[in-house]
Formats: C-alpha cells, sequence, structure tokens
C-alpha cells in the first residue's frame, strides 16, 4: 500500500476533526469533500489502535491521502496546563514502556498503510537542558525515534507546550535525522508558551506537517490553558504562520483540525471555506521519509 500524492493548493483534515473514534468513518466522510485532499489519523486509545487494520484503512482512503498518524495517549490528563505537565507523553515513570509500546505499534501501522510519519505529544520540553527532565525526555524520545526509524518511519514532534526555542534546543540534542515537527501554531497560545508567528519561522526547517485550528489566549499565559476558536478569529495568526512557511519552502500538508465543540462534516466544511482565501501554496505532501 502506498500513500498518494496530495495536489496543489489542497487542504487536507485531522480525523478527529469529523470522528474522534472512527478513522474509517472520518476517511469515508472526508472523501465527500472535493476540497479534502488528505487525512491524518488520530488514535486516542489504545482499543482503536490496536483494532487498526492497514487494509480497511487502505479501502476506505482510495479516494484520499494519507497525510501520516497521530498519537495520544490514554491516562493525560487535561485538567490543567500542570497536570499535562506531569502526565503526558514519555514523562510518567510508570506509563513510558507501555506508551513506548504503543508508540512502535503506530509506527508499524503507519508503515503498512504506506506512510512515514508518526506524530505526538513527547511531553514538555523543559527550556533548559540542565534541569533534570530534559535529559530524561531527550534519551526516551531517541530511544523511540530510534525503534520507528527500522521501519522507516520519522517521529514529528507536537508543537505547543513549550516555546520553540525549547524545542529547537531538544531536536538539536536529539540528534536524529528522522525527528521532525508537527506544527500546531494554536497549541502556542493554548499553553501560552510562544508567538506562533515568531515559532513558524523558528521552527520551519524541521517542519513536515501544519494543524491549521485557532485559539485565544487565557488571561493567565502559561498559568491557565486558552479556549478554542473558529478558524481566524484568535490569536494564532495563522495566515501569516502559513505565508512564513510556505515562504520557506514548507510543502507537506496543510491539515484543518477542530475543538471536539465543533467537530464534524459541518464543521469542516465551515473551516475550508475561511481557509479558501488562505495562502496554501503548491503543497505536494512530503511524507517526511528519513
Amino acid at each position: 500500500m502506498t500513500c498518494v500524492q496530495a495536489k496543489p493548493h489542497c487542504w487536507g483534515i485531522c480525523s478527529w476533526a469529523i470522528d474522534r473514534h472512527d478513522v474509517l468513518a472520518a476517511l469515508n466522510a472526508a472523501a465527500q469533500v472535493p476540497l479534502i485532499d488528505s487525512v491524518q489519523l488520530g488514535f486516542f486509545s489504545e482499543a482503536a489502535l490496536r483494532q487498526a487494520k492497514a487494509m480497511d484503512i487502505g479501502r476506505a482512503a482510495a479516494r484520499v491521502a494519507l497525510a501520516g498518524v497521530f498519537l495520544a495517549f490514554e491516562g493525560e490528563d487535561y485538567a490543567s496546563v500542570q497536570s499535562i505537565a506531569r502526565t503526558g507523553g514519555y514523562a510518567p515513570d510508570d506509563a513510558f514502556e507501555r506508551r513506548l509500546e504503543l508508540t512502535i505499534v503506530a509506527g508499524k501501522l503507519a508503515q503498512a498503510c504506506g506512510c512515514h510519519t508518526l506524530a505526538l505529544h513527547v511531553g514538555t520540553i523543559p527550556d533548559t537542558d540542565s534541569h533534570p527532565d530534559f535529559a530524561k525526555l531527550r534519551d526516551r524520545t531517541r530511544l523511540a525515534a530510534d525503534r520507528l526509524a527500522a521501519d522507516g518511519i520519522s517521529l514529528l514532534l507536537e508543537t505547543g507546550r513549550e516555546s520553540a526555542s525549547a524545542l529547537l534546543l531538544f531536536i538539536r540534542a536529539l540528534d536524529r535525522s528522522n525527528v521532525g515537527v508537527n506544527f500546531d501554531p494554536a497549541n502556542f497560545v493554548v499553553y501560552g508558551s510562544d508567538d506562533p508567528r515568531t515559532a513558524a519561522g523558528q521552527l520551519s526547517t524541521f517542519v513536515r506537517v501544519v494543524h491549521v485550528k485557532d485559539a485565544r489566549y487565557s488571561a493567565r499565559p502559561g498559568a491557565e490553558f486558552g479556549s478554542p476558536a473558529a478558524m481566524g478569529e484568535g490569536d494564532a495568526g495563522l495566515r501569516e504562520c502559513l505565508q512564513e512557511l510556505l515562504a520557506t519552502g514548507f510543502r507537506g500538508p496543510l491539515l484543518i483540525e477542530l475543538s471536539r465543540r465543533e467537530a464534524g462534516i459541518v464543521g469542516v466544511r465551515g473551516a475550508l471555506r475561511t481557509a479558501g482565501s488562505w495562502p496554501s501554496g503548491p503543497c505536494p505532501v512530503d511524507m517526511g521519509k528519513p
């Protein structure tokens, strides 16, 4: 099975923008929307990941490109900025081995589907490499990247829980050629970690996939979560971010992601209408093969 290449000037979606729990249903629905050219498959439970079959996905994806796989972990606590820092990604000691195993399972599924990228939040990366959690996350992420590389998969680090400069420091410390960035401008706003427009320029060399969603800063950025916003009505500077990335040579998938409140085919169609006047550029999908 191979990933179809997305056409120039087209948009994609995250599967959970249509259906958070059923990637096949999302693929079937996406195929009915002419402007959707690619779909990133999202898995938010171990059961959904283990039950997924590449052949079923391939049949459902006959009319859209597959823009890689996204993985989240059960047990991540989004009650607050502080709780997700403790429980997210590869940070918890008691969950790491299981989450590494699931990372490998997701990578093998991506490979079987003919894709070359797996995106996830590895954790909240400290601002300095002297912080004890920096080395722990670095070593665990290196291990995951090395296991994925054996299957021809690139590990894409989802942005936003830390500043762009912290993520750059981390990527350089990882020193792995199959590590890139899944750029989500709204996450910088939600977590109050950075200005996404500045982050786009800093991270552009490593960006392989973009999540297009919007958000508003909280009254206490960094201490409390920001809130979702309709596309183009928040603080993420989506137009400017896309212009910056396209100007620096980005030609990967631009994937619309919606909040749970907006998710569904009606929300996707509305987001596509908004995005229709934005710069998408000639963007054949670059799956980031190492």
